[in-house]
């Protein structure tokens, strides 16, 4: 017993041990941090709207996430390497390529400058990493959540105030009401702070997806799901968007439908879904009209341009034309917007090559997303293959890839899973 207490003595004395246990503890704190930032990060995301608080060139965002690296990296320093799961480093290694070659593909058609075009892809390599890392390895899930539905609740309690008032004045997007059939919506359209539906659409239905699952499983904490829900819908609703309206359609179906499977017997659930789609099938096509009698021309114009996008990708089908080299070449045939659909855009500015990266990057995230539909243990969990199929609509409307809200949901459904699998062998 006394040589033992002795050797413990020594031990405990040993500058190295000391050093050790010191620099653990500092790794913790420094972890810690980077959650905080990560946290900061995400709900300046709305904030950076209202604001005009920069650094350079650098948003509000744009800062947080640069110091949320910084920590991780320091912390890294600190203690030894990063341990990283194995499938989060395929990820990037995808990812990584994945930016290469959209800055190789922008440098080849000199559509845009391409250290411009490796600076904003970087941004969104960051977030994917950092949120996935952060969520896998630390434990940061309830912060989180917390911080994902009050980023959704600022930005549609924003947008009903300037739907309702037209206060704020002079941020986002704030435009007259759409006529639906001859009809006028009595209100203002937003996206609240931000400056694109789809990306206002992406946050608010992601906020949604979180609070549904959360007023189902937290008995506490139900009655402020409830009211973060009803803002949400009521933002949702002033955004007057087709495609945030759809998704959050498609949230609340799912989740009403997991809801339905996890109560009643599967000979139950095969009566349910017959006699709803008998009900529903009506609706669903009356839905369907309602939705294209929102500015018709709107429709039949889309079509257009994904047509000519069609014809663009087959004679760039390598390397696409680069970032911002659609509209050039759209412009002859009258044409002046963007290819507003994720896939047809990433292949556009990308080619096929580009496109099969994209997509093998999204069928790992997709797959760990029809996993946690099984194994969700939380409220992060259970929510993040809502939010996947959600922002993965509302992408076909807009140029998504081009938005933090997408890689964020990315990254919380592949952290979510890492988080609850044992794939974190790897050091790095």
């Amino acid at each position: 017993m006394t040589s033992e207490a002795s050797s413990e003595s020594t031990a405990e004395s040993d500058p190295a041990f000391n050093c050790l246990s010191t620099n653990s503890i500092r790794r913790i704190r420094l972890q810690k941090l980077a959650v905080v930032v990560l946290i900061t990060f995400l709900l300046a995301l709305p904030v950076e709207g209202l604001t005009t608080f920069s650094v350079g060139r650098l948003s509000f965002a744009d800062l947080a996430l640069l110091i949320t690296a910084a920590i991780v990296g320091l912390a890294a320093l600190t203690d030894g390497p990063l341990v990283i799961p194995r499938p989060l480093v395929g990820d990037i290694v995808i990812f990584g390529v994945f930016v290469g070659l959209a800055v190789v593909a922008t440098f080849v058609s000199g559509s845009a400058d391409a250290l411009a075009v490796l600076k904003l892809y970087t941004k969104f390599f960051l977030t994917y990493a950092l949120v996935a890392y952060i969520i896998a390895m630390l434990p940061a899930t309830r912060a989180i959540v917390a911080a994902v539905v009050g980023a959704a609740v600022l930005a549609a309690g924003v947008a009903v105030t300037q739907s309702v008032t037209g206060v704020p004045a002079g941020i986002g997007r704030l435009l007259p009401g759409r006529s639906v059939a001859g009809f006028n919506l009595p209100f203002d359209r937003s996206a609240g702070p931000y400056g694109t539906y789809g990306r206002y659409g992406m946050l608010v239905n992601t906020g949604l997806a979180v609070a549904l699952v959360a007023a189902g499983r937290s008995n506490q904490r139900r009655w402020f799901a409830a009211s973060a829900i009803g803002v949400l819908l009521v933002g949702v609703l002033v955004s007057q968007s087709r495609a945030t309206w759809m998704a959050a359609g498609v949230v609340i179906g799912l989740i009403a439908f997991r809801r339905i499977t996890e109560r009643y017997s599967l000979a139950d659930l095969v009566a349910v879904v017959i006699v709803t789609a008998l009900l529903t099938g009506p609706l669903a096509v009356l839905l369907a009209r309602f939705l294209v009698a929102i500015e018709p021309a709107t429709v039949f114009e889309r079509i257009r341009v994904y047509r000519f996008a069609l014809v663009v990708i087959a004679d760039n089908l390598v390397l696409g034309v680069g970032f911002d080299g659609f509209r050039p070449l759209a412009t002859p045939v009258g044409i002046d917007v963007a290819v507003h659909n994720l896939f047809l855009e990433i292949a556009v500015t990308t080619g096929l090559t580009g496109l099969a990266l994209f997509l093998a990057l999204f069928c790992r995230v997709a797959r760990r997303g029809t996993q946690l539909l099984k194994n969700g243990d939380n409220i992060l969990a259970s929510a993040a293959p809502f939010a996947l199929a959600a922002v993965i609509l509302e992408a076909q409307f807009f140029r998504g890839v081009y938005s933090y809200e997408l890689w964020i949901v990315f990254a919380v459904a592949s952290g979510m899973f890492l988080r609850q699998t044992d794939h974190n062998d790897q050091n790095v």
